[in-house]
């Protein structure tokens, strides 16, 4: 069933939203990427994240980002001249750079920390999105849904060789990055904390929350680049 009235779409996704929860298998499958962020958790522990993270989403705090998407977006627009120049065909691989560019956004507006992607092909943050989001379907269909919703990670990193099993190792490794991203933000916010003005820094203000809970939340917000 896929619904498409809007009325229909705003009872689902907003109104009685917490009437309609994704299904487990669903839930589990997103959680090797988002973790256990907002876009994956449900009830009332969903409502306690809303209002975590909403003063990051405040109408002043986007206009204070405008900046950085004007300037980012003259970094995209920069990116493709230079590739269109060095292509004798004219063509353009657009899903990569835009990959990048909004991963370079979310970065900044997320843990304020400029990844660079755009002009960095060999970035470790946008090699292992690379990774997790190619599409497997090249081969069996049915075999990929089968390990890619049902096989533990651990597991489908025992199929040496495949797809699963680099998906599986990018999903550990990233996590593992993004642990490093937040004990360094950590760091930075013993500093100077009240100068900053990233989603992961509003987050670290509101409240004392263990390693795991900000992890999970900057996965979200990293996947949502």
């Amino acid at each position: 069933v896929f619904p498409t009235r809007p009325e229909t779409l705003m009872e689902l996704l907003n109104t009685n939203c917490y009437d309609w929860e994704k299904p487990k298998i669903s839930k589990r499958l997103l959680a090797r990427t988002l973790g256990q962020g907002l876009v994956n958790v449900e009830g009332n522990m969903h409502k306690a994240m809303r209002r975590v993270v909403a003063p990051a989403f405040s109408g002043k705090h986007i206009r204070d980002l405008v900046p950085l998407f004007y300037a980012k977006g003259l970094a995209f627009v920069d990116a493709m001249a230079r590739e269109a120049k060095q292509n004798t065909d004219g063509t353009l691989e657009m899903m990569g750079q835009m990959s990048r560019i909004t991963l370079d956004i979310i970065g900044a507006a997320g843990i304020g920390k400029d990844f660079n992607t755009i002009e960095n092909d060999e970035d470790v943050l946008a090699r292992l999105y690379e990774t997790i989001t190619t599409d497997p379907r090249k081969g069996n269909l049915v075999l990929a849904l089968l390990i890619t919703m049902y096989i533990p990670g651990w597991v489908a990193r025992q199929l040496k060789g495949t797809i699963y099993a680099r998906r599986a190792n990018a999903q550990k490794q990233l996590r593992h990055e993004v642990r490093a991203l937040i004990q360094e933000k950590k760091q930075s916010m013993m500093e100077k904390s009240d100068d900053q003005k990233d989603i992961i820094a509003i987050i670290m203000r509101s409240g004392e929350y263990p390693d795991d809970y900000l992890v999970d939340q900057l996965l979200t917000f990293l996947a949502a680049g």
